[in-house]
């Protein structure tokens, strides 16, 4: 049997070979594993342990019709062991703070935008592109369910990996800009606030998002144009 034959093999049978890591949902025996690669990203975080609970033994429901989107949560496991974790959910609470959008407005933009909320490979995993190939694999599964953008931020003890970030695609603002995504129903730009120590990134999950200038009261900025699209 070939080297892609055996990688196949072991996928189907929840094995990983030291080539292809095995890329899945949470399952109720991560829950240690979950709650140390929670503590890199939120380290003291008393909720750690009832959040990675919930991660490893409550699947995340599909949304249903008319209601707000939901996630999605990854681990990447390597010779039987989990080594990463990529957490991704719809920023419910910038949308639902947007006084200028309709019910229906914020709605779809529940469905058209997502957040990669963490990230963590554990520190013996490290160098093997595991955060490229969460990424990634996060980036086809809200592609195909139609998200549009994806975004994430980043604090200043971690500004480091802004190059590493800005390597894997993600465009990087700059230290407490704000993030703008053009409303075209009406038109305005709506804004995601950052406080002076948090840099927002994104990432386009579609051929149509991309940059275009926006006129505002301070001069021209930059909004992200594509995400949503105008009503029927």
């Amino acid at each position: 049997m070939g080297r892609a034959s055996r990688a196949r093999a072991a996928a189907r049978h929840g094995r990983t070979t030291a080539a292809q890591p095995l890329l899945r949902r949470p399952l109720p025996e991560d829950q240690e594993a979950l709650a140390r690669l929670l503590g890199m990203v939120i380290p003291g975080d008393p909720g750690t342990e009832h959040f990675a609970m919930q991660l490893a033994t409550i699947p995340i429901p599909a949304a249903r019709a008319g209601h707000y989107a939901t996630g999605g949560a990854w681990v990447a496991e390597e010779q039987g062991t989990t080594v990463g974790l990529i957490v991704a959910v719809p920023p419910l609470a910038w949308i639902d703070s947007v006084p200028v959008l309709e019910h229906d407005r914020r709605l779809l933009l529940s469905h058209r935008v997502v957040e990669c909320e963490y990230m963590a490979v554990a520190p013996a995993a490290r160098g093997r592109k595991l955060g490229v190939l969460m990424t990634e694999h996060a980036r086809r599964q809200f592609t195909a369910r139609g998200f549009r953008l994806m975004t994430g931020t980043v604090t200043e003890d971690n500004f480091g990996l802004l190059p590493y970030y800005r390597s894997m695609g993600w465009k990087t603002l700059r230290p407490g800009e704000a993030m703008g995504v053009l409303e075209p129903a009406h038109p305005i730009a709506v804004w995601r606030p950052a406080e002076p120590h948090v840099v927002q990134m994104w990432l386009p999950l579609h051929s149509e998002v991309a940059v275009t200038n926006w006129p505002t009261p301070t001069g021209i900025r930059p909004v992200i144009n594509g995400v949503l699209s105008l009503p029927r």
